[in-house]
C-alpha cells in the first residue's frame, strides 16, 4: 500500500476494479472495497470493470474501510527525565 496524502486524499497503487453482483468493487492492498465512484479524486482514472490504477479516495473513506493505519505514533520521550522545573 503506497497510502500517500494529497491534501484530504489518500492514494492507493496497484488496484483493480472488477464487478460481482452488479457492484464494483476495487482489489486494493489486500482488501475488497466497494468502488466509491461518486467521491473519488478528480484524477483517480479507475471508472469500471478491468481499471487497473491508483485509487484516490477521501483519507475517511479509507481509513472507515481500514485501508490506513489510523494508529497514534507513540509519544516522544520526556526531555526532562519526568522531573518538572
Amino acid at each position: 500500500m503506497d497510502g500517500a496524502r494529497d491534501g484530504g486524499y489518500m492514494w492507493f497503487d496497484g488496484c483493480r476494479v472488477f464487478s460481482e453482483d452488479m457492484r464494483l468493487l476495487c482489489a486494493v492492498d489486500g482488501h475488497t472495497v466497494p468502488l466509491p465512484v461518486a467521491i473519488l479524486h478528480p484524477d483517480c482514472m479507475l471508472r469500471g470493470p478491468g481499471d487497473a490504477d491508483r485509487l484516490g479516495v477521501p483519507r475517511k473513506w479509507a481509513e472507515q474501510r481500514g485501508l490506513c493505519d489510523t494508529r497514534r505514533p507513540p509519544d516522544p520521550p520526556s526531555q526532562t527525565g519526568g522531573v518538572s522545573s
